[in-house]
């Protein structure tokens, strides 16, 4: 082949490359995106329901609903093993330290270690990095400061 056929075929073949790697990049890149929003939806979600369930297993408790606790404790389950499965380490470390030393809001520790996870949980979650104070949380959690 001659250096001028050789030119002609690469100013042909060069940009049709160019647009099949571009594409392919592109493809890549917006799948890798779309994946991470919905596993960052997922984790963020599944924070949401523990929360949501722990208060809702502290006021059926306080009021006796045992049908509606059940209903809290079962939505805790299922969100306890979604952030087993989608949580940060810190989280789930948190987390399974609360549980393993106390279970339950019935002592200030117990409410210290369930703020750090909550902490931790909103660290992760929050569009803005404001710093909530712990006493806040103690306030929106058990009603004490």
């Amino acid at each position: 082949m001659t250096p001028e056929v050789l030119l002609a075929l690469l100013a042909i073949v060069g940009p049709i490359l160019g647009l099949l790697l571009g594409a392919s990049l592109q493809y890549h890149f917006t799948r890798r995106n779309e994946l991470t929003k919905h596993y960052e939806n997922l984790k963020t979600q599944a924070y949401v329901d523990f929360a949501k369930s722990a208060a809702g297993i502290a006021l059926w408790q306080r009021t006796g609903n045992a049908e509606e606790e059940m209903k809290a404790k079962i939505l805790m389950t299922d969100a306890k093993c979604r952030i087993a499965i989608y949580g940060s380490r810190q989280v789930v470390e948190n987390l399974a330290n609360f549980f393993r030393n106390h279970g339950a809001l019935e002592t200030p520790e117990a409410v210290a270690a369930f703020i750090v996870a909550i902490q931790a949980m909103r660290e992760e979650s929050a569009i803005t990095k404001d710093k909530v104070t712990d006493k806040e949380i103690r306030q929106l959690v058990v009603g004490q400061d």
